[in-house]
């Protein structure tokens, strides 16, 4: 059984199933978010994800929880969120 909180924290460097941990998760989405931020600055950007990689973004603009864990910032299904990045 997974365990989300182990696999979702930051700090514990977990790798569930041979997968890339969190903080390596996390550096790929923010080096997604940093493309996306220079070819479209002057756009808005419409982006369809899961959970994970919400939790990610969250971490890059609210940075990471002292206690590593990134479920905290966890997003409900079909939530629509908006940020200015």
């Amino acid at each position: 059984e997974i365990d989300f909180y182990e696999v979702g924290n930051y700090h514990k460097n977990i790798q569930y199933e041979g997968a890339e941990d969190m903080k390596q998760f996390c550096e790929r989405v923010w080096s997604f978010i940093e493309d996306i931020k220079r070819k479209y600055h002057d756009k808005k950007v419409l982006i369809v994800t899961h959970g994970y990689v919400a939790m990610a973004i969250k971490a890059y603009i609210f940075g990471i929880p002292e206690d590593g864990n990134l479920i905290n910032y966890g997003t409900k299904n079909c939530t629509v969120e908006e940020f200015n990045l």
